[in-house]
């Protein structure tokens, strides 16, 4: 009978929104805290209210531990690493990272092209091969931080809408994949401006042409991935603004930041050389800064234990 009554900590990880008001209604159940998909309360006596609570949730995890058991442990809270702060940070931290490389690589192919003059173009990347090359690297190591910033915005946010979740990740994974076969027009540039048999078959010219011709290309792979850029902030957008747990300002900038990426990738298409287009695509960006630095700050708003569900957000298989 002793062994019946005894109070255990648990903690059930769902897919979707856990049924906290179900939960703390049930007999000889407390202490109810949600943390996005993980619903810990402690348990007296029976599991059975328990189970009968969570009946149609569809459960992956169900752990528990007696209160003796911890107290012999560690009396503090479990901070694991799956926790919604940390996976936010840790999305955050690689966001940034990526776009910093992005934005480093860009700039020092910039210093080294030389617009108008193939010739030059070709000379000087031939002079500064070491460099061209880091800068191509650099561009591979962020195409694949960006992969796992959007990977883990999926864990952070699946559990508001699975499907806007997933296609945030397929518009992240194509355009990632249209980034890693752009960097080969790189590697062509590279070879072809470093390697002396080109010039000795094509001659000096045509192989300062050919120089041109991929750097050109790169550019043009480079407004393709525009689309891809501004369609993976969409679902991105709605995910924020329907779980309640960043401020809407934020969700309502990376709409913005959407709409100017899918403009820019239209406006460099069908109206190239059109004015002011790069420079109104960097006001755009501020969404994501802010969305950026409201991970690596504060994170993601944790709800309070008992909200209603529909108060913190909508899971796929259910509204």
């Amino acid at each position: 009978m002793s062994e019946e009554l005894a109070t255990k900590r648990v903690e059930v990880r769902f897919v979707g929104v856990p049924p906290t008001g179900r939960v703390e209604r049930a007999q000889g159940v407390s202490d109810v805290v949600m943390d996005g998909s993980i619903l810990r309360c402690l348990v007296c006596g029976s599991f059975q209210p328990l189970l009968d609570a969570v009946r149609g949730y569809e459960v992956v995890d169900l752990r528990a531990a007696s209160i003796e058991h911890e107290r012999k442990s560690t009396p503090q809270e479990d901070l694991s690493m799956t926790s919604p702060k940390t996976v936010a940070r840790v999305a955050g931290s690689l966001y940034l990272f990526a776009s910093l490389c992005f934005v480093f690589a860009m700039l020092v192919r910039s210093g080294i092209i030389k617009e108008g003059d193939s010739a030059g173009t070709a000379d000087n990347i031939r002079s500064s091969a070491s460099l061209f090359r880091a800068s191509l690297a650099i561009d591979l190591v962020s195409w694949t931080c960006f992969l796992l910033a959007a990977m883990a915005l999926y864990v952070l946010l699946q559990h508001v809408h699975r499907m806007a979740a997933a296609a945030m990740v397929v518009f992240v994974a194509v355009l990632v994949t249209v980034g890693y076969l752009n960097e080969l027009n790189s590697y062509t540039v590279l070879t072809i401006a470093t390697n002396a048999d080109y010039p000795h078959a094509f001659g000096a010219d045509a192989s300062s042409a050919l120089v041109t011709l991929f750097r050109d290309t790169h550019v043009n792979g480079i407004v393709i991935d525009e689309m891809f850029w501004g369609l993976w902030l969409v679902p991105l957008s709605y995910l924020v603004i329907k779980s309640r747990q960043f401020p809407r300002l934020v969700g309502v900038l990376l709409i913005v930041a959407a709409v100017n990426w899918i403009g820019q990738f239209a406006a460099n298409l069908l109206a190239p050389g059109l004015p002011y287009v790069t420079a109104f695509g960097q006001v755009g960006g501020l969404g994501e800064i802010v969305f950026v630095a409201w991970l690596l700050i504060f994170g993601i708003k944790l709800p309070a234990a008992g909200a209603p569900a529909s108060a913190i957000a909508t899971s796929s298989g259910r509204g």
